[in-house]
């Protein structure tokens, strides 16, 4: 079925975000891009209608993160619309513009609502209007937003990028007052930004696949394009598989609401799925997929970067594996077959 959020990103992004935009990104802010992304209306999307948002779940949700992934968007949309889903099921009221999602750092928060401590490598914390960040408070965890304008009392950042250039920023905090509401009723922001990942890392494969599909189409070998040669059939067909498995498997947390088990099952399959997709796709491409004029780094660069943030391959294997163990084998079993189906 057609998502029509998925399609009216996709018709933007074509006009909006070529290869030439994505480049010059790494050098700085596409603020036109942005602004046309957030004129469209589509950071709203997993917000509730009534709370002034374009409504859908995660299934709309991923399939938007998908298809930003597939022209390698060098903004943080798939934050912004995981942050403010996260925080519209708490009640907790976010800026206008782009949102970040904190997590992975050593955070607390004491009983009158100040921060300290410090948060690792924080996607676009210099650009965003806010960082949501789900935290512990004695014995409950608590949402919390970070504003971010300007420099402030209490905090310090420091710059810092991924392999494709896109900002990733370190904060410390000294006592920093933030906005609190209680966050039991939805998933912390290490679970929704590993959602996040997940469908971006689908998103990037798919592209990578029919860049390769494309190239060895046109590349000739020996009289021939290398695409009638099997070995070069296999990298394809095994390129396809990885693409195929990683899709399956977000798209079925997307359908479960974004069940913790099944967002560590998503982030271990398409990690996984990062890497072995990117030695691939190179693989097929050749010498000219690893210059900087060819477009396949934007992707494998990615790929690269958004397998390691928001947990490791390790890290999630390690988190699923305590949380099937701990149901026994018995609901090992009825866990593995009541995932939810495509309707």
């Amino acid at each position: 079925m057609t998502d029509p959020f998925a399609d009216a990103i996709d018709r933007l992004l074509a006009s909006a975000c070529g290869p030439e935009v994505v480049s010059a990104a790494e050098r700085e802010w596409p603020s036109t891009l942005w602004e046309a992304v957030e004129a469209s209306g589509i950071p709203l999307l997993g917000v509730r209608e009534e709370q002034g948002g374009a409504g859908g779940g995660w299934p709309e949700m991923t399939e938007v993160i998908r298809t930003t992934a597939r022209w390698a968007a060098p903004i943080p949309l798939a934050e912004t619309i995981v942050a403010r889903h996260l925080a519209d099921g708490t009640g907790l009221d976010l800026p206008a513009g782009a949102i970040s999602l904190g997590a992975g750092g050593d955070v607390e928060l004491d009983a009158r609502g100040r921060l300290t401590g410090s948060l690792r490598r924080v996607p676009w914390a210099r650009r965003v209007a806010a960082i949501l960040v789900t935290v512990r408070r004695g014995d409950e965890t608590v949402a919390a937003r970070v504003d971010m304008p300007g420099a402030r009392s209490g905090m310090t950042l420091e710059h810092g990028e991924n392999l494709a250039h896109e900002p990733r920023d370190s904060i410390r905090f000294d006592a920093l007052p933030v906005a609190v509401t209680d966050a039991r009723e939805v998933i912390g922001t290490q679970d929704g930004g590993a959602m996040a990942r997940s469908a971006q890392i689908s998103g990037a494969l798919q592209r990578a696949l029919e860049l390769s599909a494309a190239h060895a189409g046109v590349r000739e070998q020996f009289g021939r394009p290398i695409a009638k040669f099997q070995a070069v059939q296999d990298l394809i067909a095994r390129l396809a598989g990885e693409s195929a498995a990683t899709k399956a498997a977000v798209d079925a947390a997307a359908r479960t609401g974004a069940d913790p088990s099944a967002v560590a099952a998503a982030k271990v399959r398409s990690s996984i799925a990062a890497s072995e997709g990117a030695r691939l796709a190179h693989q097929i491409h050749g010498a000219i997929g690893v210059t900087y004029e060819h477009q396949l780094h934007h992707f494998t660069t990615r790929l690269w970067s958004w397998r390691d943030e928001f947990g490791t391959e390790a890290a999630w294997a390690r988190a699923l594996g305590a949380r099937v163990s701990a149901e026994g084998g018995a609901g090992f079993w009825a866990w593995l077959t009541t995932s939810a189906e495509p309707s």
